[in-house]
């Protein structure tokens, strides 16, 4: 276990470390406790074991470890539960697997595979991926990976798939109505420059097919045919830095403790035309900033900005969409416009400024 003592002195957002290697240091522990444990103490360890044993104090760990990471461990496999269920206006109900392994088999590397199939669109989809971990600690890896799946139409994913039951966010999928096909082969390489910055490069081709009537005019080709299917080649960077937010490292998992500062979220990408029979010339950027404000006595106040620009001619694939979810659920989703119908307006530039209030509950 090592503990910061001099926070105060110069900031470190590592605020407390649990090594994977200190549960089976008993020697180590031995001489950090300095003398032998006494019958008392032996006693109390023996009644607390007990006391867990019948409270199922294990299972209980183990659940809230499978519900923070999203994935359920089996031996030296692991079940991403993202994989098993999701639901969308364009899909439907999505039912699959995916199986990855973890780090009981190795350390230095993981891969998997998934499947899934919607009964809307009766369309079967599939993935797989291969990461070679640099730098365990700071999570430097080497990401390779090819899918052929569908995608939101005009939206945008910062980092992958997060796993976050807590976020209002999650929900906003349920909205999706409009997606493409794509075809994508990756590879990228990132990591954490400092524990609260993420930096990763990426560099991508994929083929897209529309999947309804909509059709686009590459004004770059000399033909001027109207097109069903597009092949993209990209370079960009994705950047995500909680400023001033302190973690915990407790083995292989990274806790966020949270922070007062602004959460940034950047995503810069390139298309090059020509360039592995890319068709499409374009640059695409995407900004989000949060922030929450606590106020004693009253409640918490959250704010939340977003924006996008895209340069270039590209079908709607590759435009910026405000995010609606006007429909008649009672289901309200944060940093929405829940007056607007999803996939309802398609733009080249936008930017919004969303703000909450939640009071403290009236103890009446």
């Amino acid at each position: 276990v090592v503990f910061d003592v001099a926070v105060k002195e110069r900031f470190n957002a590592v605020q407390l470390e649990v090594l994977p290697s200190a549960v089976d240091n008993t020697l180590g522990l031995k001489r950090a406790r300095g003398e032998e444990s006494t019958q008392k103490e032996l006693a109390t360890y023996h009644f607390v074991d007990s006391l867990s044993k019948e409270l199922n104090l294990e299972r209980i760990v183990d659940m809230a470890t499978i519900l923070s990471t999203g994935k359920i461990p089996i031996k030296k496999l692991s079940i991403p539960i993202w994989r098993l269920s999701d639901f969308n206006q364009h899909e439907g109900y999505r039912l699959g697997l995916g199986l990855e392994t973890n780090s009981r088999l190795s350390k230095c590397f993981s891969t998997g595979g998934y499947f899934a199939h919607g009964f809307k669109d009766r369309s079967w989809k599939w993935g797989g991926n291969l990461d070679i971990i640099l730098h365990q600690k700071r999570a430097v890896k080497l990401e390779l990976n090819y899918i052929d799946d569908v995608f939101e139409r005009g939206g945008v994913n910062y980092a992958g798939y997060n796993f976050d039951l807590s976020s209002g966010a999650l929900y906003r999928n349920f909205f999706i109505n409009q997606m493409e096909r794509q075809r994508k082969a990756t590879v990228a390489i990132g990591g954490y420059l400092t524990q609260n910055f993420h930096f990763k490069l990426e560099n991508n081709y994929r083929r897209i097919d529309f999947l309804d009537n909509y059709r686009f005019v590459n004004m770059l080709n000399e033909d001027g045919t109207a097109s069903t299917s597009f092949d993209v080649a990209e370079t960009g960077v994705v950047i995500n830095w909680s400023i001033r937010e302190r973690i915990m490292l407790l083995g292989e998992q990274r806790v966020p403790l949270g922070s007062k500062y602004p959460k940034i979220q950047l995503k810069a990408m390139k298309g090059w035309n020509s360039i592995f029979d890319g068709q499409l010339d374009y640059y695409r950027f995407n900004l989000s900033i949060s922030q929450n404000f606590s106020i004693r006595g009253v409640g918490k106040l959250y704010l939340n900005s977003t924006c996008g620009l895209t340069i270039g001619e590209v079908p709607l694939a590759l435009m910026q969409m405000p995010f609606g979810t006007n429909r008649n659920w009672n289901l309200t989703v944060p940093n929405t416009f829940e007056t607007m119908q999803a996939a309802e307006f398609f733009t080249d530039k936008h930017t919004a400024l969303f703000f909450r209030f939640a009071f403290i509950p009236l103890k009446i």
